[in-house]
């Protein structure tokens, strides 16, 4: 029989039972062994010569030092009771001089730019950032799913391979820094590492090459982000809080805005959009950038057609129409259809500037209304393969003293650009134009004819340097200003549509009448082409009201109802 050995315990104390020291099996076991280990332990270093074996498995882990796998050891836990750490909180439990940390500042930094922790933002009107007080840390949220369930670390690669991986990562970059997860500054280190990680992307390229300052590429990344994900316009004032902690600074970039000073506004690059609230207004992508960065990209494509404006009408949207003229017209629209072909143009505009001459030609289109004048320009247009920049010339026009005048440049300067950025030289088209090439006043009392004759004399300096292709049209030739007719290279004069010419408009507009009824109205009433086309609508108002197909006697009611609208007499003295 065995005996066993009786230990005596002296009555009334007690036994304090021995477990097993359990050596850490995971990450996040190792990580606590270093927090238990690091309470009041003094310093950094006594903390990694007590507990090695774990401090080396973290960082083997992170892929980073030894001290800086201590440190991070040292705030992930504490992150599970407070939303960040600074210097205190860790000196406090360690027991150990704050400067110890502070000696260490560069593997802070060092895990800050291994996406590991992050810096808290700080209050900027408290504290001064060189103060160690303010310094703030925790750790990255996405990281905790991987280290509490001992799945690897998956690393978030800088460089990515296409635009929109590129877009929606600084989109997760800039909204970080909106919802205060990162300070401006780590912000702006994010976004340059993503410029320089991806040279290979051509929008990256070209962003670089419009050599912005920090703020405006801050700003015109920020909208670009919001194109791919549907917003063709941002708010001004909600982007500048978005990106800008400082008040200060948000009022001064507004402010730029606002007078048009803004470096993305002066390099064309965006636009302010009109509204009632001017502290309200939206910002939109100019042409250019849309042109420039988003040159290829088809999910694009339907934004950049939001963007276009409604003065830019682009030929392939202009429904072929079959126009009849006399011989004539014919011959001269002829002729400068085949000037403005591209390869033809092209040559005339070497030979002009070889022989140094003006290489922008200029064109008027004049004579009785619908006769045509216009939608031969439109018609030219689709057959050469060339977009028309239409002037409205109300739009030029503005109660405030001095606006009309930068208006009218801007229309200019606008179809500069195009001009440069296209292939195939758009058209510039002024329709009606007499309302702005009239005669220049000869008194200059008024402040109306002031701006006009300024407005004239912008006008007519820009047909001098023109280096593109004016068209502009008008009934009443006679009302031109001397100086703007020399400027005009091509002149062509719309008659009333000859008898042959009638016949064709009446058969093409309304197929069912027969030869004899064709002839009859072609002689009997001497319409334009726009008076037809205004009995053929009639026509078609009383088929679909009526169910009923005009005969001959409507026909001849109508044009005698058009015949009394044109001999209406003008209200008014005549001289």
């Amino acid at each position: 029989m065995i005996r066993r050995r009786k230990t005596l315990v002296k009555r009334g104390t007690t036994v304090k039972k021995q477990f097993p020291e359990v050596k850490p099996q995971t990450i996040i076991q190792h990580i606590q062994a270093i927090s238990d280990a690091s309470e009041d332990i003094g310093s950094i270093e006594k903390l990694m010569l007590k507990i090695p074996e774990s401090i080396r498995v973290i960082a083997e882990y992170l892929k980073c030092t030894e001290v800086q796998a201590t440190i991070f050891s040292m705030i992930f836990p504490m992150n599970f009771t407070r939303s960040c750490v600074d210097l205190e909180d860790l000196s406090g439990v360690m027991k150990c001089n704050p400067v110890n940390l502070g000696a260490r500042i560069y593997d802070f930094d060092a895990l800050i730019n291994m996406r590991l922790i992050r810096k808290e933002p700080v209050d900027e009107t408290r504290y001064r950032k060189l103060f160690p007080q303010a310094w703030k840390y925790h750790v990255l949220p996405d990281l905790f799913d991987p280290i509490l369930h001992c799945k690897p670390l998956v690393r978030k690669e800088s460089r990515v391979e296409t635009l929109f991986a590129f877009l929606e990562t600084i989109s997760e970059i800039i909204d970080n820094r909106e919802r205060a997860v990162y300070s401006f500054a780590e912000m702006e280190r994010e976004i340059h590492t993503m410029i320089a990680e991806n040279t290979h992307l051509p929008f990256v390229t070209q962003i670089k090459t419009f050599d912005l300052a920090n703020n405006a590429l801050y700003m015109l990344l920020y909208m670009s982000c919001g194109l791919i994900q549907g917003s063709v316009a941002v708010s001004l004032p909600s982007m500048l809080k978005c990106i800008f902690s400082s008040l200060e600074d948000q009022i001064r970039i507004r402010k730029t805005f606002l007078k048009e000073q803004n470096e993305l506004q002066m390099k064309e690059l965006v636009s302010l959009e009109e509204d009632v609230f001017q502290s309200d207004r939206n910002l939109i992508l100019a042409e250019k950038s849309l042109d420039l960065l988003f040159p290829d990209d088809t999910l694009i494509l339907s934004k950049k057609d939001e963007k276009k404006k409604p003065g830019i009408i682009n030929y392939h949207d202009i429904p072929e129409k079959q126009l009849f003229f006399g011989k004539g017209e014919q011959h001269s629209l002829g002729f400068l259809e085949e000037i403005l072909m591209p390869d033809n143009y092209k040559k005339l505009k070497l030979r002009l500037e070889e022989k140094k001459m003006p290489g922008g030609v200029a064109i008027l289109l004049y004579g009785a209304p619908g006769t045509g004048k216009t939608e031969s320009v439109f018609q030219i247009a689709r057959r050469t393969g060339r977009d028309i920049h239409q002037v409205v010339i109300s739009e030029t026009k503005s109660k405030w003293f001095g606006e009309s005048e930068k208006l009218i440049k801007k229309i200019f300067d606008k179809y500069r650009k195009l001009v440069e950025l296209k292939e195939i030289a758009p058209i510039l088209l002024f329709n009606e134009a007499d309302g702005i090439f009239s005669r220049r006043k000869e008194s200059n009392n008024s402040a109306v004819d002031q701006t006009e004759n300024a407005i004239q004399n912008i006008i007519l300096q820009e047909m001098e340097d023109l280096k593109g292709i004016l068209i502009a049209t008008t009934n009443m030739a006679n009302n031109l200003d001397k100086a703007f007719e020399r400027r005009f290279l091509y002149k062509i004069c719309f008659e009333k549509p000859t008898v042959e010419a009638r016949l064709h408009i009446w058969k093409d507009k309304i197929p069912s009448l027969t030869n004899d009824e064709t002839a009859c109205l072609a002689e009997k009433f001497n319409f334009s082409g726009g008076q037809i086309d205004n009995i053929a609508r009639k026509c078609i108002m009383k088929e679909v009201l009526h169910d009923t197909t005009p005969n001959i006697d409507d026909l001849f009611a109508y044009c005698s109802e058009e015949n009394l609208q044109t001999s209406v007499q003008r209200i008014g003295f005549r001289k």
